[in-house]
């Protein structure tokens, strides 16, 4: 009943979003060159002898003022390239952490664009560059950011006395455009570290991110482009790999490999993806956690093939459960299963509709059965910034010698999502229907979202409805099951979640020592079916953020566990048994100027855990030469003390990371890592070489030991060589 009263609560409240209002977008039109652009940073072309865009207008910390450092952008084209130069104004030396791709692009002097093709307000790309002519490129939506997406385009940066210039040239072909479409949404950002200020070309408020889809401008075609050309790429590798199992006495002698990604423009907007044996050993290794939790950890996508136009799968379900995550293909446990392949179409059929389909199938390995994985996506947009998508998934495990039965698992989501021309207003309702054969068993999922995001305060409310039988075997729900250390099994329970959260900002018109002051108070409750509560986390944050970027968070917090089964948090007591707890916590955390050659970063918590006590320390420590070296080492450290009978733990986790800039294509990067929770040391070694764009030479080394007593686990050395064919 509460549930139905709160989803009829958010339908009405829903109805303000029909009135969305408009503002006036700045807009300029797009100038057309037939004279050859080279792109080196020296901006000495006759297309960038015209007049600017115009003035930049401050984003964060001030939003009513033009730009303190001013930011000169011109925009032309050709029947291949879109072209964009920048001359960014500054006093001082740029800052930048790194020339290395998608690395610490917002926390570095630069310059980037962000276009919408469609102007759909839905979704959008952004190209850009460091002052030492670093790339980053982004694939985001109004729920999904995206920076391991990759793509093919020309930049540079030249650095002058007063001032440094950025160049860019961007390939139609890349970008998913509607032919003929004569206006493109288009904004620029500047990240002006030394001036600690962000600013963009079309205004955005200060509380809104600077890449809001909601605030871009306009761009006008004189002549819009009809068709992308034929796009068509192959990136075949071949790799040989040599690797050790300790523990169970295998080996291999270089082992070669090979495969093939291919990539086709059905036409100027919709793109087919496919991917034959695919190898992912050049992925960065994943960060080792540490979980005190009852509930399963889950990282993020690295692996290219699963990143382009994510966002039209991922968007879907709630924080607490999904229905697809693509670390679910190809992956058990953070080990890889061999994909056979991987097909995917995604892309706009008009400027409202998107479409993404996807099917992967997968080999057997050991116990695990070979599955194919299939995901279909629509979505339809309407007014202004809303839309309603629908995704169905089925995994299907196929029958062989070991598992001689068939499996399947099906999950139908609809979701309507509604959100005002600003952005200030916003909603989500959602429905979600599942069934799997292994437990012959219907389930579903509700949710309910209204939020208020205003410049001096925000709100948030959200309902949701997790039925036990609930299946997500391509995505995840990590509320739902439980472990249970006597049986050795996970156990469903399904349950129902309240999140409320409230944020009071404070912005100083004037003050030398802050940028910003805030107020977050938020609280969550999980309860069971029968309306029992098992989960609650109630927290207060005071956050402070200083003119020289220095941060300190205090929090208070206050938790409530009515544990369903044991919880083994040590190894030498006895299992918590099942009962109640509640158990309080402080914490502050503390972070210097990072733009320092030199910065550092805190965090100190203690309080009651449980039925005992518990202190965590961390700290981290950042050093660069800019931009060609730059040194990372962290520390965390857990001391759990729990009431006679229940043991104690002292767990550490030891991360550090060197890496070395040799030149502007050639990296190498390295990890040390050490978790007492998993018994692990890992030291992996990447060497990457950009030959050309998009085609790479890896030499990975990877080696994990067991820490006590201290012996190999198992080691590999993979050489992989890729070339990026465009026809």
């Amino acid at each position: 009943m509460k549930f139905t009263v709160f989803l009829l609560l958010l339908f009405f409240a829903s109805k303000i979003l029909v009135a969305q209002s408009t503002t006036e977008r700045r807009s300029f039109q797009l100038e057309t060159t037939t004279l050859p652009v080279k792109i080196d940073g020296v901006l000495d072309e006759l297309c960038w002898q015209r007049e600017s865009l115009g003035i930049f207008w401050g984003n964060w910390p001030q939003d009513t003022l033009p730009a303190k450092n001013q930011t000169e952008v011109r925009v032309c084209h050709d029947e291949k390239f879109l072209y964009i130069s920048a001359i960014c104004w500054q006093d001082n030396s740029p800052i930048t952490h790194t020339l290395k791709r998608d690395q610490h692009f917002w926390a570095s002097d630069g310059f980037s664009v962000v276009i919408d093709p469609t102007n759909s307000k839905n979704n959008a790309v952004l190209f850009g560059l460091n002052a030492f002519g670093g790339q980053t490129d982004v694939s985001f939506s109004q729920s999904d950011w995206n920076e391991a997406w990759d793509s093919k385009w020309f930049g540079a940066t030249q650095q002058a006395d007063g001032y440094w210039t950025a160049e860019m040239a961007i390939p139609l072909k890349t970008l998913r455009f509607v032919a003929g479409k004569p206006d493109w949404g288009i904004n620029f950002i500047r990240n002006d570290m030394t001036g600690n200020e962000f600013s963009t070309w079309a205004p955005v408020p200060r509380f809104q991110d600077a890449s809001d889809l909601g605030r871009f401008g306009e761009m006008h075609w004189n002549h819009p482009p009809t068709k992308n050309g034929r796009n068509m790429v192959l990136n075949p590798y071949l790799s040989l790999q040599h690797s050790a199992d300790f523990e169970e006495n295998q080996y291999v002698d270089l082992m070669p490999d090979a495969g093939i990604d291919a990539k086709a423009s059905l036409n100027s907007s919709l793109n087919l993806d496919l991917t034959i044996n695919p190898d992912f050993s050049q992925v960065d290794v994943d960060d080792q956690q540490i979980n005190l939790s009852q509930y399963s950890l889950f990282l993020p996508e690295k692996r290219g093939f699963f990143l382009e136009n994510s966002d039209i799968f991922n968007g879907f379900g709630t924080y607490e459960a999904r229905p697809f995550y693509s670390r679910r293909i190809g992956l058990n446990d953070g080990e890889a299963i061999p994909i056979l392949y991987g097909l995917r179409l995604t892309g706009n059929l008009s400027p409202k509709w998107r479409i993404g389909m996807l099917n992967s199938h997968t080999q057997a390995k050991e116990e695990l059965p070979s599955k194919n994985f299939t995901a279909l996506a629509m979505s339809r947009r309407f007014w202004k910034r809303s839309s309603l998508r629908a995704m169905l998934t089925n995994v299907q495990g196929l029958r062989n010698v070991e598992n001689p039965s068939s499996t399947f698992s099906r999950n139908m989501a609809v979701e309507l999502e509604m959100v005002n021309a600003k952005g200030t207003l916003m909603s989500h309702l959602k429905a979600h229907g599942t069934f799997a054969n292994e437990i012959n068993a219907y389930g579903n999922l509700f949710s309910g979202y209204f939020g208020i995001h205003k410049p001096k305060y925000s709100i948030d409310l959200n309902l949701e409805h997790v039925d036990e039988n609930y299946q997500t075997d391509m995505g995840f729900s990590i509320r739902q099951f439980h472990y249970d250390p006597v049986s050795e099994e996970w156990q469903r329970v399904g349950y129902e979640h309240s999140w409320i959260e409230f944020r009071r900002h404070f912005l100083p018109k004037k003050s030398t020592w802050i940028n910003a002051h805030r107020l977050i108070v938020n609280n969550n409750m999980f309860f069971e079916q029968a309306d029992a509560l098992f989960d609650r986390h109630t927290e207060i944050r005071y956050v402070v953020e200083g003119t020289k970027r220095h941060i300190m968070v205090l929090r208070a917090s206050s938790d409530y566990k009515r544990l369903l089964f044991p919880l083994e948090l040590t190894e030498n007591g006895e299992f918590l048994p099942v009962g109640e707890y509640n158990f309080q916590g402080g914490s502050i955390y503390l972070q210097s100027d990072d733009r320092k050659p030199l910065s550092l970063s805190a965090y100190a918590e203690g309080g009651t855990f449980f039925n005992g006590e518990k202190i965590s320390l961390s700290g981290e420590l950042n050093f660069r030469i800019q931009p060609f070296f730059s040194w990372k080492s962290s520390v965390q450290y857990n001391d759990i003390q729990l009431a006679k009978g229940y043991g104690d733990a002292k767990i550490w986790l030891f991360n550090t990371k060197l890496e070395f800039c040799l030149r502007k294509n050639l990296f190498w990067t390295n990890y040390l890592q050490y978790n007492t929770q998993g018994e692990n040391v890992n030291i992996n070694s990447r060497l990457q070489w950009r030959y050309r764009p998009m085609s790479d030479l890896f030499i990975v080394y990877s080696d994990n030991y067991l820490d006590q007593p201290f012996s190999p686990k198992n080691r590999s050395l993979v050489i992989r060589l890729n070339y990026w064919f465009s026809i």
